[in-house]
């Protein structure tokens, strides 16, 4: 069955939550994870390359890699599941595609 399956939604501030820390520890992802940043900030890391974290940009990870945050970090922050078996099939054709790069970061200037 296909579904979508939200685990966490919120806003994430590291001058709250991560005060007094500059950046955070590298973990794995275990989810799908959106971010939309609220005001420009720090650095967002996957496997080591990184991306200038700015409002108007879009932020998707997918599970499985590491990445970690030079704060400051302000944002909306969605983690989720997805599972679309019927689209296996596409997704493997879109993979194939040589336009498309491999990377699990995914930044989309909306303005």
């Amino acid at each position: 069955m296909d579904s979508l399956k939200i685990i966490w939604a919120g806003v994430f501030n590291s001058d709250i939550h991560k005060k007094n820390i500059s950046i955070s520890e590298e973990r794995t992802t275990s989810l799908f994870e959106l971010e939309i940043p609220i005001e420009d900030g720090g650095i967002s890391y996957l496997d080591g390359e990184g991306t200038k974290i700015e409002v108007g940009t879009v932020m998707f990870f997918k599970p499985g890699r590491k990445r970690h945050t030079r704060f400051p970090l302000k944002t909306y922050y969605l983690h989720f599941t997805l599972s679309f078996p019927k689209f296996k099939s596409i997704k493997n054709h879109i993979r194939s595609r040589k336009y498309l790069k491999s990377s699990s970061l995914v930044s989309i200037k909306t303005s």
